[in-house]
């Protein structure tokens, strides 16, 4: 019956460019979100070897971290509100020597918030969400300027974290 996807109206694939990104307390506005990258995951492996053969099992699952890139308007202030996001996440300047306090699991996953990437239909319903679990940035990219371009300008972001779970219009 493959047949029947491609000739029925009711029918339609997924596409990439219906998407959109809450992040947190929503400081970081859904329009800023120019491009996401799905979870992903890899299941590691154990081989067992017994005279001449080697034999594989499954073993740990690994999630694999993401790529967000965003827009940085002047107002909502992108780079801003990431910014804020380090400072509340336990990440204190060393203006002196004092300064002992350093960024938490607790802290960063708390500052980041709820990270929901959430696919929609044509009529903008959402038909799948993926929702990080424990997510916190890794890296931060705040962009490049140019004198010779006329491209705005971009941040980079990599997110980590444990686990992501999905749900949907049939798996709700």
């Amino acid at each position: 019956m493959a047949g029947n996807f491609w000739s029925s109206v009711e029918s339609q694939p997924k596409r990439q460019f219906t998407f959109v990104v809450d992040i947190g307390n929503g400081d970081i506005p859904r329009f800023a979100v120019a491009t996401a990258k799905k979870p992903s995951l890899t299941v590691e492996m154990a081989e067992v070897s017994w005279l001449n053969h080697t034999f594989k099992y499954p073993g740990r699952v690994k999630w694999n971290d993401i790529s967000m890139t965003f827009y940085d308007p002047i107002n909502p202030d992108v780079a801003k509100s990431l910014y804020l996001k380090l400072k509340n996440s336990g990440y204190y300047w060393p203006n002196t020597p004092d300064t002992l306090q350093t960024v938490s699991k607790k802290e960063v996953t708390s500052a980041i918030g709820n990270v929901l990437l959430s696919q929609l239909d044509h009529s903008g319903a959402t038909i799948e969400t993926w929702t990080l679990k424990n997510a916190w940035f890794s890296a931060l990219n705040f962009g490049n300027l140019d004198y010779k371009s006329n491209e705005v300008i971009t941040i980079e972001m990599t997110l980590v974290y444990d686990w992501a779970e999905i749900s949907g219009v049939n798996n709700t």
